[in-house]
């Protein structure tokens, strides 16, 4: 089966299908490289895609990146994410 996407390093594509013509999700689907924690349960890993395929209602992906982190910057700190 060929590949649809072909990631290349350093994977952090994401990839916004607008019209669901991409991943044959329906419209504002995604597609990004595989990160276990990714698999939830509005997206499904696919080898089509190599990675995962996600849509569901208000679903919206972002990336979040801590530059010049160092080891001991979240010690001890919750985390949240909204």
């Amino acid at each position: 089966m060929p590949l649809k996407i072909k990631y290349q390093e350093p994977f952090r594509e994401i990839i916004h299908d607008q019209d669901g013509s991409l991943t044959g999700l329906g419209e504002n689907s995604w597609a990004s490289f595989f990160y276990p924690h990714l698999l939830t349960e509005e997206c499904i890993k696919s080898d089509e895609y190599n990675g995962v395929i996600c849509n569901g209602p208000g679903l919206n992906f972002r990336r979040v990146a801590f530059f010049k982190a160092m080891p001991t910057s979240f010690r001890m700190e919750k985390i949240k994410v909204a």
